[in-house]
């Protein structure tokens, strides 16, 4: 669909409103994204692997309530963004594809001039790049794949962003729990106890230093594509303001 939209963009240009036109720009936008945002965690899936199985030791070796505790508190709010971020965002989506059903009949009657303009309804962008000599057939068919991909754009956008933060926070968990362990030090331990105790402590903290490092290593450049591309769909909205 990316490729069709940045054709029909190319040929034929803003033969609508300036919002279709808007609209069509933050979807191609947003779906070049969307890819690059899986290409990149594919080409650092050495990082991910390691970040991942690491999660999936701290939550096998939970050990007291406490511990389990903090764990779950910062999950909580890992899983509460998912939830919120992307109920909003199919709370977009969904009245974007019921506003414009499909139309089968071709003639809509314009109010300023006594006119009847021929068009077919898409779910997001001009319509006027819809053709009307397409048959009713192909223009379903066209319709639910334009449906789908905002569908499918949607959970792989929003989600791809929820899963990066779902990560951070299990991260900022551990640096908590490590935090813990190091207030709970006292001198009523005997010197070789303590000593051992310091020195897991602090290979734990290496090991989460070396967990940071492989994170910003993984994102850091997808964090970068994002404020891009959002920086892009801000400006152009706000350009295209003075067209209206």
């Amino acid at each position: 669909m990316v490729i069709i939209f940045i054709k029909d963009l190319v040929t034929k240009g803003n033969c609508g409103a300036i919002t279709d036109l808007v609209d069509a720009w933050s979807l191609i936008a947003t779906s070049i994204l969307s890819v690059m945002k899986l290409i990149l965690s594919r080409i650092n899936h050495k990082s991910m692997h390691l970040i991942v199985n690491s999660a999936i030791e701290d939550w096998n070796n939970v050990d007291t309530a406490k511990t389990r505790g903090t764990m779950m508190k910062y999950a909580y709010i890992g899983r509460l963004v998912f939830i919120v971020q992307m109920s909003g965002a199919y709370t977009t989506v969904i009245p974007l594809i019921f506003k414009s059903p499909p139309n089968f009949d071709t003639g809509n009657y314009h109010e300023n001039v006594n006119i009847t303009l021929p068009f077919r309804n898409i779910p997001i962008g001009p319509n006027c790049w819809l053709p009307l000599s397409i048959s009713e057939n192909i223009y379903l068919l066209y319709y639910l794949l334009v449906t789908l991909h905002l569908i499918i754009l949607c959970t792989a956008y929003i989600g791809g962003d929820v899963y990066i933060f779902g990560i951070a926070m299990h991260v900022c968990g551990q640096f908590q729990l490590l935090y813990d362990s190091f207030e709970k030090l006292d001198g009523s331990l005997n010197d070789f106890v303590l000593r051992n105790k310091i020195h897991q402590l602090i290979q734990r903290h290496c090991h989460l230093l070396m967990l940071a490092n492989e994170f910003e290593n993984a994102f850091n450049l997808v964090i970068l594509v994002q404020v891009a591309a959002n920086t892009f769909i801000i400006g152009i909205s706000g350009e295209m303001k003075y067209f209206l």
